[in-house]
């Protein structure tokens, strides 16, 4: 991918989601509480989640219990399958987390090494958010309690929304004033 398409992918991720929390604030909390406890969101978060967690097994070496990588493919295989039965609650929460620390994984890859300031703001949200996906995916009731407390103040979903906005504009001006 390379760190200019992934800084540019999450800048531009950002002013969209600050976009969106300012010109149609109802219609973010009603998707944003309802995504909590989507079955269909659960299918597709969770399990975008398990079969990319699966085919980085799959792709194991050697001194990586690659070895083991059958075992190790059956097992979560099985885990990942009977979670969809026996822990459905907050299942959607606990994909999108997976999801975002699996990326996180790349985003960093691409900023490895790389001298430059736009890596700096890069990492540094790339870590927040790897924080954020660690507690809302071990606790992910606090999601639903977050967005109960975001959206009964209207100068809080602005703030977000601003801060969205603002963090995604200067991780795009980094990129473009080192870029060209």
């Amino acid at each position: 991918m390379g760190l200019f398409a992934s800084v540019l992918l999450n800048g531009i991720i950002l002013i969209a989601l600050g976009y969106l929390l300012l010109k149609f604030p109802l219609l973010c909390e009603e998707r944003s509480k309802h995504f909590l406890r989507s079955k269909k969101a659960a299918v597709i978060t969770f399990g975008a989640a398990a079969l990319w967690f699966l085919w980085q097994i799959a792709h194991l070496g050697e001194a990586d219990f690659g070895e083991y990588k059958g075992i190790l493919l059956l097992l979560f295989s099985l885990v990942g399958i009977l979670s969809f039965f026996y822990v459905d609650d907050f299942l959607s929460v606990r994909g999108l987390a997976a999801l975002i620390l699996l990326s996180s994984r790349v985003f960093l890859d691409e900023a490895y090494m790389v001298p430059s300031a736009a890596r700096l703001y890069f990492v540094t949200y790339v870590y927040l958010i790897i924080t954020i996906a660690l507690f809302v995916g071990t606790v992910p009731f606090y999601l639903r309690d977050f967005f109960n407390v975001l959206f009964r103040s209207k100068l809080r979903v602005k703030l977000l929304a601003y801060s969205f906005t603002i963090y995604g504009s200067v991780l795009l001006i980094t990129l473009f004033s080192l870029y060209f």
